[in-house]
């Protein structure tokens, strides 16, 4: 999974930002939700990206893995990604 190449996505301090080459909309992202977003192109499932979260945050993978499945799930309906 990895952003369509018309997602440009660049990182402020500990937020980011998604611009849509397409149609010239801006999303911010906070930190988790940009982290994320680092993580999709260098690995193969959510279960991998909990784990990178995991080593960073003190909260239990449960709400890791929901959060992760609520910034996908976003970013799939808003068209921002691809398989």
């Amino acid at each position: 999974m990895k952003l369509k190449s018309s997602i440009n996505f660049s990182k402020i301090e500990n937020e980011g930002v998604l611009f849509n080459t397409a149609n010239g909309s801006i999303y911010s992202l906070n930190e988790i939700a940009s982290q994320i977003v680092e993580y999709l192109p260098i690995v193969n499932s959510v279960d991998e990206i909990a784990e990178k979260l995991q080593s960073e945050y003190d909260a239990e993978r449960k709400e890791i893995i929901s959060d992760i499945n609520e910034v996908i799930l976003y970013m799939k309906e808003q068209g921002f990604l691809e398989e």
